[in-house]
């Protein structure tokens, strides 16, 4: 292989890898980011250990890009038959439980919920040294927002994945679909109020609350035709769920500390 060759491959390599760990569509990050600050700053009380905020940031963006490392080798052999994920790196010819529970189970959504809302449990034990009733409470709050979510990106594909026999509880709901997604989006509010009252938070965080409800009601308007682009832009729009409850429940903290 000649030098220039050479060169010219490692940028390509590059943008593959880059692909790969999804770094270049960070949504995925910031929805596992918001509710891990919540617990750290709930945890503390205010703001968090700097070491300890660096970590669980840190962490955050690994195990998301390793989750989709193997999410792509667990479905190099699907991707390419559907058409939102047909030029992911693997299926396009680069050569976990989460991606193997949508051929056995309509409830995949709920692993990776479970999965995903660990980070609250142990950004409650770092800061704290225990996991209180509030930890847990953030923890079911996070794993029903992420069915909701992620129901919402399985829409998308809905129809390829009937095809291709893949399954996930956009399958699962089928025409009850938006009313599912409804009625968890409603206990994602509920808890985040029933969460402020047992904190004694103010005003500022039930403004964040309610901007976020309001998103909710938003998400319900774009999928109401179920049209995949917009419901793919419902799932991506709850990065802005999260930021919104988060800057009311920074800013209650700050104003009460």
């Amino acid at each position: 292989m000649s030098l220039s060759t050479a060169t010219t491959d490692q940028p390509t390599k590059l943008v593959g890898l880059i692909q790969l760990m999804r770094l270049d569509k960070p949504v995925g990050i910031y929805l596992l980011l918001w509710p891990t600050l919540w617990a750290l700053w709930v945890a503390a009380q205010g703001v968090p250990d700097w070491d300890l905020l660096l970590i669980f940031v840190a962490g955050v963006v690994l195990m998301r890009s390793a989750g989709c490392v193997i999410n792509d080798f667990a479905d190099r052999g699907l991707d390419g038959h559907v058409a939102r994920t047909r030029n992911r790196p693997l299926p396009a010819g680069l050569a976990a439980i989460y991606p193997f529970m949508k051929r056995y189970t309509y409830f995949p959504q709920v692993v990776l919920g479970a999965a995903f809302s660990w980070g609250i449990l142990m950004a409650f034990s770092a800061q704290t040294g225990e996991v209180p009733r509030q930890a847990w409470l953030i923890y079911f709050i996070n794993v029903i927002w992420t069915v909701a979510y992620d129901t919402l990106y399985a829409m998308t594909d809905r129809e390829d994945d009937l095809k291709i026999g893949i399954k996930s509880t956009a399958v699962l709901f089928g025409d009850a679909d938006k009313l599912a997604v409804a009625g968890l989006q409603l206990l994602v509010i509920a808890g985040l109020l029933l969460l402020g009252t047992q904190l004694g938070l103010g005003l500022s965080y039930y403004l964040g609350v309610a901007a976020a409800a309001g998103l909710f009601v938003y998400q319900q308007y774009l999928i109401r035709h179920r049209d995949p682009d917009a419901c793919f832009q419902a799932f991506i729009n709850n990065h802005w769920v999260g930021s919104l409850v988060f800057s009311g429940l920074f800013l209650d903290l700050l104003l009460m500390g």
